[in-house]
C-alpha cells in the first residue's frame, strides 16, 4: 500500500486535548517557581518567621537561621 505525501505529514492525533492539562501544568509550575523566589529572597510564607519557616521546612532544630539570609 502506498502512502501519499500528505499521510506522512498528518498528525497521527489531535493535539487540541492536551492544551488545557498543559496550560494546567505550566499555571502550577510557574506558581511553585513564584514561591521559590519569594523563599530566596527571604519570605518565610506561611510560617510566621524565619525559625519557623526553617523548623517546618527541614530537620534542623529550632534556632537555627534560615539558610538564605
Amino acid at each position: 500500500m502506498k502512502k501519499s505525501l500528505r499521510d506522512l505529514v498528518r498528525p497521527p492525533h489531535d493535539p487540541r486535548p492536551r492544551r488545557p492539562l498543559a496550560a494546567l501544568a505550566a499555571t502550577v509550575l510557574a506558581s511553585l517557581g513564584l514561591l521559590h523566589v519569594l523563599w530566596a529572597l527571604g519570605n518565610p510564607w506561611p510560617a510566621s518567621d524565619s525559625e519557623a519557616f526553617v523548623a517546618t521546612s527541614s530537620d534542623r532544630r529550632v534556632g537555627c537561621r534560615c539558610p538564605v539570609r
